[in-house]
């Protein structure tokens, strides 16, 4: 059968009105077109106004449908699995070279920084460092044991660290001198979950004599450490 075409007079201003059943306008033409101040309805192409609507946020299962290159994807809420490695940062040296003959880690930091942890699902991320040195001892008697000390403090940290490791470099009972690269790679400390404030990393070494006998020299520009962050 042919088209069933419904339409107004052909005046100008002669409209096409749908009413419900109270007689209110659900659908009114215009000259050309839908009357988009009288209708309730919303129309595929051109400008319109929603007044009152809910838009419902879509949920993307994934993105292999996705194409082009989008200018940025924001992941910050994103799940990730675990083990998945979220960011690694590097620090070098704290300041010059130092040298020492104290057996005291105070004023002996070789190492230090400020992490931004990324946190992961619910603030849950897990960290270590590793630290490579180079380092030169001097014994000027007997020995030249240098001990190493790792430190957090980060106001979100489960357990932060505060520990030593004992004749981490050096010489004992041997007169001359050692030196050369040494690594250390640090416990593991947790977020707990209840934020990702900053995290502050510091090294330090110190002689195992305290007699004052020996001394070390730690070289800057071959010193430094990076943190590791993972999702827990």
């Amino acid at each position: 059968m042919a088209n069933l075409i419904i339409k107004p007079n052909s005046a100008t201003g002669d409209k096409l009105i749908i009413q419900d059943r109270d007689g209110g306008a659900v659908l009114t033409t215009a000259d050309s077109g839908v009357d988009s101040a009288t209708s309730v309805i919303a129309t595929k192409t051109g400008t319109e106004t929603l007044t009152n609507k809910t838009l419902t946020t879509p949920t993307i299962a994934d993105l292999s449908n996705v194409s082009g290159t989008p200018s940025a994807i924001n992941l910050v809420n994103a799940s990730y699995p675990a083990g998945h490695l979220l960011q690694v940062r590097h620090y070098g040296c704290t300041a010059g070279s130092v040298y020492s003959t104290s057996a005291a880690y105070t004023g002996n930091a070789i190492a230090s920084g400020t992490f931004s942890p990324h946190g992961g699902g619910n603030n849950l991320s897990y960290m270590f460092a590793i630290l490579v040195v180079n380092i030169e001892s001097i014994a000027s008697i007997n020995e030249s044991r240098i001990m190493l000390e790792t430190t957090t403090s980060g106001a979100d940290v489960l357990t932060n660290l505060n520990y030593d490791t004992g004749d981490w470099a050096g010489t004992y009972a041997n007169q001359g001198r050692t030196y050369g690269g040494k690594s250390a790679i640090s416990r593991i400390i947790r977020l707990d979950g209840t934020g990702n404030a900053d995290i502050d990393w510091q090294f330090s070494v110190r002689n195992t004599d305290a007699s004052g006998s020996s001394a070390f020299t730690v070289y800057k520009n071959q010193t430094g450490f990076a943190v590791y962050e993972y999702q827990g």
